[in-house]
């Protein structure tokens, strides 16, 4: 916005005021016109602005989500055994709902099976599942990355890697990682563990997939 233009909005924002204080018959507090004139003023931001900070915030709140994820987790092998504390691996066991309230975001957990093509994405969702997927199975590196989806959304996705000794007592070699008889249990606990086994560390099993309300990511970067 050119400078002419911020001070006709703070003309109107300070007349708006004004008539708002005759109409009550209160006196005006200027330390708080002036803070909230100064909280509506806007700033340019870039487009590449707008990714890296996208970006920035996707990889905190995946770091945040893994580190919650096998904390719960080791808490529950110490208490149970391997098949009861499997059921805590999953965002839906977390209190997502925070993270998602402060950063206008929503998160999901994809995994890269075969059977993705059950899952509702977008066509940009479902375009990226698939690039990550087939960078998976050719053993290419896997970043995150951040993508336009449609005008009012921003989607980053993380890749979810196989990065310690707790995950491969699910996510490992049968027979080296996990007993035949656990991988028997969990198998039946969870039909889908047949293509989250026999992983090896480092290797990735999921993306995280997080879609940011494109619109309130710009507010906040106007606001800090």
């Amino acid at each position: 916005m050119k400078s002419s233009s911020l001070k006709y909005a703070t003309v109107i924002l300070a007349a708006h005021l004004l008539f708002a204080a005759c109409d009550t018959g209160k006196k005006i507090d200027s330390r708080k016109v002036a803070e909230e004139m100064r909280s509506r003023k806007l700033k340019r931001v870039s487009a590449a602005r707008v990714i890296e900070h996208t970006l920035a915030e996707g990889i905190e709140v995946t770091r945040q989500l893994d580190s919650t994820l096998l904390q719960r987790l080791q808490a529950a092998l110490a208490q149970t055994d391997l098949v009861r504390a499997a059921a805590v691996c999953n965002p839906q066991a977390l209190s997502a709902g925070t993270l998602e309230k402060s950063y206008a975001v929503r998160i999901r957990r994809l995994a890269l099976r075969a059977d993705g093509g059950k899952l509702a994405l977008s066509d940009k969702q479902r375009q990226i599942w698939e690039a990550y997927r087939y960078n998976a199975q050719q053993n290419l590196p896997m970043d995150a990355n951040v993508q336009r989806d449609g005008q009012n959304y921003l989607l980053c996705t993380t890749p979810v890697l196989l990065a310690n000794a707790t995950c491969l007592q699910c996510h490992g070699k049968v027979g080296k990682d996990l007993t035949d008889n656990d991988f028997r249990l969990l198998r039946a606990a969870y039909p889908a563990m047949d293509s989250l086994t026999n992983h090896v560390p480092g290797q990735p099993i999921g993306i995280w997939n997080l879609l940011f309300d494109k619109g309130k990511m710009v507010l906040r970067m106007e606001t800090k």
